[in-house]
């Protein structure tokens, strides 16, 4: 029997017999296991960002319980890692190996879905009524369009509440990024105007940036960075628009003149009614160019400080305020034990802004989805969360293998959505699941080349000719 190791695994890291002789080989080793938990690694460095945020808000109060939750996530993938991948590791895709490329099957799979989206899209704009952004943006009310945005999910049937989430933040993107990578330019602009058009629509910013975030990256791992920051101007023109519309008293005076502006029905005040709010409010008289970037330190603000000042008040106001859940916190378990679900994104909501309840206007503060276990069992819970989200790190670890640019890819925006929403919304209403059932189904499909040049094919398969670039090298133009 020859016990020869492969050269190829033995240089990545992947071969149970490893050779730690020379510093080299140890180097070499690290990187390949790197490669294989670049997801791990993603979800640890935000979660240092979120924590240092915490730390900078409420001082280090909050530090043990987060200190627990980060031992026990990595305690759990250190564990659950070796279980899962070193088992896996031999039939674990090399980074580099080419899929079977883009097939009329794989095309007619992608265009059937983009016709499911579509005719979804136009059946959610008949229940509403309306499109919400267009009729926002001929409102010059501030609760009156806050009401708008209530209405699109908050008063929806389920039919309308989660599937539009689970399009925004997989199927479209996941379309993107595939016709891009296929050239299929046609197909391509029409689903980038649908999704934009369809996340506009919905008023909230987080979509117009979850669309384009995976398209984004693999231009940027293509080396085509020119490419990258045009498309990335997309959806920056689409959050400032989103951010005056939403707030009628920073709009231009072409649109709406200051004295217009109003909260029901009287000359708007800054009563910074939310976090966001009162940041900005904070911000207005030191920043000599507010409004004119105000949406830039309205984005600044959402991802660098908002998210670790939730946390901390999660902190302040459980259990001080609002007891432990004991499990009622979460909806299967509440249904099992026959308790009232407890949903703290709104209870914390509520108590956090009574000059909205006021107005009749609810909505949810969520937090990172460790919260949700704090609020449910305290420190207890938060064990419990960091161990089954290493157990769910580790399988993804094993389903993308080698490939780590793929992974990234396609599970930055869940991993980032993690920071500010709970494990069981990210993968079902949040798309996790379905983006990474999607590439489950095309990895075959998709390219593992990532150099500048055509991919080589398999062994057995039709050369494919290159046609030249379209959009300055966004995508080659492939055809049988």
């Amino acid at each position: 029997m020859d016990n020869k190791p492969d050269a190829r695994t033995t240089s990545t890291g992947q071969q149970p017999g490893h050779n730690f002789s020379t510093p080299g080989n140890l180097i070499l080793f690290i990187i390949g296991q790197a490669k294989k938990s670049a997801v791990f690694l993603l979800y640890c460095a935000l979660l240092a960002v979120l924590c240092s945020s915490v730390v900078a808000q409420s001082g280090s109060e909050n530090s043990f319980p987060l200190l627990v939750y980060a031992a026990s996530l990595a305690l759990g993938y250190m564990l659950f890692y070796r279980l899962l991948c070193r088992q896996g590791q031999a039939q674990a895709p090399h980074e580099e190996q080419p899929g079977a490329g883009f097939t009329p099957r794989s095309d007619r799979l992608a265009d059937g879905l983009l016709v499911a989206c579509t005719g979804f899209i136009v059946l959610h704009f008949a229940y509403l009524g309306q499109v919400p952004v267009v009729t926002a943006i001929l409102s010059n009310d501030y609760y009156d369009i806050m009401r708008i945005r209530q209405g699109v999910f908050f008063e929806a049937p389920a039919l309308f509440r989660y599937p539009p989430n689970i399009l925004l933040k997989s199927v479209l993107p996941f379309l993107m990024l595939y016709y891009c990578a296929a050239g299929r330019q046609k197909r391509f602009w029409v689903t980038v105007a649908l999704a934009t058009f369809y996340g506009l629509a919905m008023l909230n910013k987080m979509f117009v940036v979850i669309l384009y975030a995976p398209l984004v990256l693999y231009l940027l791992f293509k080396r085509r960075f020119l490419v990258a920051g045009v498309i990335a101007l997309i959806p920056v023109g689409a959050l400032a628009l989103l951010v005056f519309v939403q707030n009628p008293h920073i709009r231009p005076e072409f649109w709406t003149p200051r004295n217009l502006a109003t909260a029901s029905g009287k000359p708007l005040v800054i009563e910074a009614p939310t976090v966001l709010a009162a940041l900005a409010a904070k911000k207005q008289a030191e920043s000599p160019t507010y409004p004119a970037f105000k949406f830039m330190e309205t984005i600044y603000l959402r991802i660098f400080v908002v998210p670790g000042q939730v946390v901390s008040v999660w902190f302040s106001n459980i259990p001080e305020r609002l007891p432990f859940a004991n499990g009622c916190g979460y909806r299967v378990v509440a249904a099992l034990r026959g308790c009232e679900f407890q949903f703290y994104p709104a209870l914390v909501h509520d108590v956090e802004n009574p000059i909205l309840v006021a107005e009749g206007i609810h909505g949810t503060m969520t937090a990172a989805s460790f919260m949700e276990d704090y609020a449910n069992f305290g420190v207890r819970g938060l064990v419990l969360g960091g161990a089954l989200l290493a157990l769910l790190l580790a399988l993804i670890a094993r389903l993308f293998g080698g490939n780590w640019r793929w992974a990234l890819i396609f599970n930055l925006i869940p991993i980032a959505m993690m920071m500010e929403l709970p494990l069981s919304t990210v993968l079902l209403t949040g798309g996790w699941a379905s983006t990474l059932l999607l590439y489950h189904l095309f990895r075959g499909n998709l390219p593992g080349h990532w150099g500048l040049g055509a991919a080589r094919p398999q062994a057995g398969q039709p050369a494919v000719k290159a046609e030249p670039t379209w959009a300055g090298g966004l995508a080659t133009w492939r055809t049988p």
